[in-house]
């Protein structure tokens, strides 16, 4: 016997007033019209007890109601209304709508669905928040956008299909943790992540490619197989972990603000907060280029097992730390205290043009050498080898305002041992 379809056309919206029950392999096809014109009829499914095979839809507004998991046959149509699907409450039906052709209106997805497939032939977008628990999300809009960006979403990991073409951009909005459960190829897609209420944002797949990114969130980590780069501005709130396995990053917004930075595996990182710069804990990124600008806050690298490579230091004040020679990739802008910290180590700051420095406070080193484009102010200071310094004004030691020694024009050793109390 061969397979039954049930079709139903009606120039009205098509409802349901008692449960239907078809059988799992009968598809199912409901094309609701209005005054003649295709597509302006409403479908309207929303009995609970309703159980059907793969739907074919064509409607303005399609609300589909199931104590089953919602398939579709052949592709929907529900453009410029609204999809509403809601599986069930039992936790153990979903939605697989996987047509590669289907048009899709604004989408609301309810009930406790066990997972969510959706396939959209134009733009993904939401009708209302989409409040499903831990549901795993599976989205493939082709080539389009996919915003999932209602506030008050919660779902749970969220898989981008790429295989059918990749989409312009993603929008991910969330009151709940964004996590993925592999990697998101989106290389030089616009990708914005907002974990409303400081919640955490978890996109730390080694192979992810990712273009700009705008990053709202508590604690966040990203990790990408490319350089990380931003859209807009950033603000997050806890411990902002960014590896970018040996690429580089460049987070140069002037409004960013972060929480404490974990830096890893990257050639060279370039960050701007209106914010003090702060770490999570050590960076050991020894042949990294690093560029830090505070703006008019500080830049506070106080982990003693710092390992850094060249430094380009901005802000109103600077501490910086390491286990290791600490030095200058280029000059050198914060006017007001310097305190540097190398152990046993050199500390060479000599980038020509030089900087410009107000006071500086060198808290341990081997040797030290510091280039200044003017006027130098030495404050409390040990250094266990030789201090040179050279600069365009007067070099001052903090207790003694009038024992200016000008070194405008070469290297001069200060003292060696030097220790200025």
């Amino acid at each position: 016997m061969g397979q039954y379809r049930i079709t139903i056309f009606e120039n009205d919206t098509i409802s349901d007033y008692a449960a239907w029950a078809t059988a799992e392999d009968t598809p199912v096809t409901l094309r609701a019209y209005a005054g003649g014109v295709s597509g302006d009829g409403n479908v309207l499914l929303t009995q609970t007890g309703n159980v059907l095979g793969d739907l074919a839809i064509q409607a303005r507004d399609a609300t589909i109601t199931e104590n089953s998991t919602i398939t579709d046959g052949d592709a929907w149509n529900t453009l410029g209304g609204t999809t509403t699907l809601n599986p069930g409450t039992s936790g153990n039906r979903g939605v697989a709508l996987d047509n590669l052709s289907n048009q899709l209106g604004a989408l609301v997805v309810t009930g406790n669905p066990s997972d969510v497939l959706i396939t959209d032939n134009t733009d993904l977008t939401q009708g209302a928040a989409w409040t499903i628990g831990a549901a795993p999300v599976t989205v493939d809009a082709r080539a389009h956008a996919i915003d999932l960006s209602h506030a008050g979403n919660v779902f749970g990991d969220l898989a981008v299909v790429t295989e059918n073409g990749v989409p312009s951009s993603l929008s991910v909005r969330e009151n709940d943790a964004i996590t993925q459960p592999g990697p998101w190829a989106l290389l030089g897609v616009p990708v914005t992540l907002h974990a409303e209420n400081d919640a955490a944002i978890t996109v730390a797949d080694s192979a992810n490619q990712l273009g700009d990114l705008t990053v709202t969130g508590g604690v966040v980590t990203i990790r990408e197989n490319d350089a990380i780069t931003q859209g807009d501005a950033w603000t997050t709130t806890g411990t902002t972990s960014l590896d970018a396995t040996d690429n580089a990053i460049t987070l140069d917004a002037l409004a960013n603000v972060l929480g404490d930075l974990a830096l890893a595996n990257t050639s060279d990182a370039d960050i701007t907060e209106d914010d003090d710069i702060t770490q999570a804990g050590s960076w050991s990124l020894a042949d990294a280029a690093i560029e830090l600008n505070a703006q008019t806050h500080d830049v506070l690298l106080t982990e003693a097992t710092n390992v850094l490579g060249g430094l380009t230091v901005a802000g109103a004040n600077a501490h910086i730390v390491e286990n290791d020679l600490i030095s200058d990739a280029a000059g050198w802008n914060v006017p007001g205290l310097t305190t540097l910290a190398a152990d046993t180590h050199d500390i060479v700051l000599d980038a020509n043009p030089a900087g410009n420095l107000g006071t500086v406070a060198v808290a341990s080193a081997g040797n030290a050498e510091i280039r200044d484009v003017d006027g130098l102010v030495f404050d409390t200071s040990t250094v266990a080898g030789r201090l040179a310094v050279q600069a365009g004004g007067e070099v001052t030691r903090w207790r003694d305002s009038t024992a200016g020694t000008p070194v405008a024009s070469e290297w001069r050793w200060l003292c060696h041992p030097c220790e200025y109390r």
